[in-house]
């Protein structure tokens, strides 16, 4: 065989070879996406926040959500909706673009928790007295999804572990709420959601 037919034929083996590799890995890429795809929840969609105290007992959402909402200066339908008076109907619905909780401490001491996201490994954070962490899962090409979002606390050898619902918003600082208070009877910490519901139900 000539030098230069062998030049050719090793060069295109070559190109051959890389070709099905970047295939390959592209496959590879696909069906994990695809896995991680099968792991998402549905998120419920947040009502409407509104701007005041009496507006929140107007719209018969829960007083705990009130400090949450004054300590963003939140402006009511106007952060969210092109218009402060929405009208139904007339195309005036904010597009959601996360999904949301908010997690707020309501004792007079730090809280140690722990967060597991999907599969991830757990992590630890420290919640300090009168503050909140946001949660949130930015949305990609799978809208209204998010993966289960997993939270333990309290003492080594007796946490207790819950499952947050993170809802569907179109402002990333709004979410469901959960919040750490202490049981009056057992004095133990407590991870509470309102029984007001900050999101609107799920159409069957």
């Amino acid at each position: 065989m000539k030098p230069l037919r062998w030049v050719v034929l090793c060069s295109g083996v070559g190109v051959m070879f890389v070709a099905g590799t970047f295939l390959n890995r592209g496959a590879w890429a696909y069906d994990n996406d695809e896995h991680e795809q099968m792991n998402l929840q549905n998120n419920p969609k947040i009502k409407c926040m509104p701007q005041g105290r009496q507006n929140v007992q107007r719209q018969n959402l829960p007083r705990q959500i009130v400090p949450i909402l004054e300590s963003q200066h939140h402006k009511g339908c106007a952060a969210c909706h092109q218009s402060t008076n929405p009208v139904a109907g007339r195309g005036d619905h904010p597009r959601v673009n996360a999904a949301t909780a908010l997690v707020e401490n309501t004792l007079d001491h730090t809280i140690q928790y722990d967060l597991k996201i999907g599969n991830s490994e757990w992590k630890s954070y420290d919640l300090k007295p009168g503050t909140y962490h946001r949660l949130t899962w930015n949305y990609g090409r799978k809208k209204g999804k998010s993966p289960q979002y997993q939270m333990r606390y309290g003492a080594e050898g007796s946490k207790q572990q819950k499952n947050l619902l993170l809802v569907a918003t179109p402002n990333k600082n709004l979410g469901n709420l959960y919040y750490f208070s202490k049981n009056k009877r057992t004095q133990e910490v407590e991870l509470k959601t309102p029984k007001k519901k900050l999101y609107r139900k799920r159409r069957r």
